[in-house]
């Protein structure tokens, strides 16, 4: 019996004495992620989303927005920045709303209020977006359109992109 117990408090130390600590994780510097810390965190969500959209109703509004594109590139201003550019689909042509640079808090970003002018017309966007893979972000955008005669029209919308 007493065999056993020695043989048990050897393995033990020799299970603890194979364990080194280039197991533990390593602790990257902030905006960097991966094995080697040689990867950025934004890196993964750079491309082109694309999704239907789904408005809520506004017989004022004067565009029916039915896709939505969002581009999103790398910013020079810090490594967590991203900057996006959202492209409206309607039936007859695409509104580019101009880019905005933002900041990635873990995985999601807001922007604006952003003002604007398309078509001559001045437009305000906001937005805030989850991604909730490397491939689908969930948008949630409003846009406040100024036209004349009519005044200000407001829409909210959401869309779940894919990555393409």
């Amino acid at each position: 019996m007493r065999h056993l117990l020695y043989l048990s408090i050897i393995a033990l130390a020799l299970a603890f004495a194979g364990c080194d600590d280039d197991n533990t994780p390593q602790e990257c510097d902030e905006g960097f992620e991966g094995s080697d810390c040689n990867t950025e965190v934004r890196a993964k969500y750079i491309g082109t989303w694309t999704g239907p959209n789904m408005c809520d109703d506004n017989a004022l509004f004067p565009i029916d927005i039915s896709m939505v594109t969002l581009l999103i590139t790398e910013s020079e201003t810090d490594i967590l920045d991203i900057s996006l550019e959202l492209v409206l689909n309607t039936e007859f042509s695409d509104v580019d709303i101009p880019g905005e640079t933002t900041m990635l808090i873990g995985n999601a970003f807001e922007t604006g209020p952003t003002e604007s002018e398309v078509f001559g017309n001045p437009i305000i966007v906001s937005s805030d977006g989850i991604f909730r893979s490397e491939t689908e972000l969930s948008l949630d955008f409003v846009v406040t359109v100024e036209l004349p005669y009519v005044g200000a029209s407001t829409i909210s919308c959401s869309a779940d992109l894919v990555k393409q």
